[in-house]
């Protein structure tokens, strides 16, 4: 079976209260598991809980500048 990564917590993942027009909002992630569900997906993709990314693992993907500004919160 296949899987979804999915935390609770990636809700925090939210520039919007930053930059109120950015459309990383917190949100977005509540209502993607709601219609996830109330569509029938959970039948066709397990939920899995992801373990916490290392910053070596995001420097393989991000510059320093960008790991560091997420930091920050100013991403």
């Amino acid at each position: 079976m296949n899987a979804l990564v999915y935390n609770k917590d990636i809700k925090k993942y939210d520039f919007s209260t930053i930059y109120p027009w950015h459309p990383f909002t917190g949100e977005r992630f509540d209502r993607f598991m709601e219609a996830f569900k109330k569509y029938g997906f959970e039948k066709y993709l397990k939920i899995e809980r992801p373990e916490l990314a290392s910053e070596e693992d995001l420097l393989l993907v991000h510059t320093p500048e960008y790991v560091e500004r997420v930091k920050a919160g100013i991403g």
